[in-house]
């Protein structure tokens, strides 16, 4: 497992239990991690998933005695468990198309580029075609993860989904080029 990949499940670990953090019986933070859950991992990859969490600030640890530590999520380790999280957001496929399109369209102030460019990058991820500026479209069920999507990035107001059973001939020519078995 690569070393990103294992920050990642270690945030996940942690943070699977609250804000609150994990109180573990050990004297070191490759103990610790080993204790909450990464024990399928490599002394190795502990010990450079350990020294990440460190250098990124992902974790904030305190001694509780002698022979425990507080694991807790520093707040940059909650946005990076959030961001991962997202990056994990699929939409299955179903097995027959409903005929119906999911229409995503915005209008993001320039305020927030930022935002407005991680939402796109996610949609064209997701596999949404984009057919206009700011429209975009996909043929299968996918509100939950939209929902899910436009939250995480904080742009609630700026956002409409449709689902649309019926388009003009180009649009749907436009489609038909990016989803060629529909």
């Amino acid at each position: 497992m690569k070393t990103k990949q294992a920050v990642n499940v270690a945030l996940g670990v942690i943070g699977r239990n609250g804000m609150s953090g994990v109180v573990c019986e050990a004297t070191s933070l490759p103990t610790a991690l080993k204790v909450a859950g990464l024990g399928n991992l490599t002394h190795d990859t502990l010990d450079r998933v350990a020294a990440e969490l460190r250098r990124q600030g992902l974790l904030e640890i305190s001694k509780r005695d002698k022979k425990h530590l507080l694991l807790q999520l520093s707040v940059k380790g909650i946005h990076r468990l959030q961001r991962s999280e997202i990056g994990a957001v699929t939409i299955p496929e179903p097995t027959l198309w409903d005929k119906k399109w999911r229409m995503v369209t915005y209008d993001i102030p320039a305020t927030y580029s930022i935002k407005r460019r991680l939402f796109t990058t996610e949609l064209r991820r997701l596999g949404f075609a984009m057919v206009r500026e700011s429209v975009w479209f996909h043929p299968h069920p996918c509100f939950d993860q939209l929902d899910e999507l436009v939250r995480y990035c904080g742009i609630v107001p700026y956002v409409t989904f449709a689902e649309i059973s019926r388009l003009d001939k180009t649009t749907l020519e436009k489609l038909k080029r990016h989803y060629p078995e529909i």
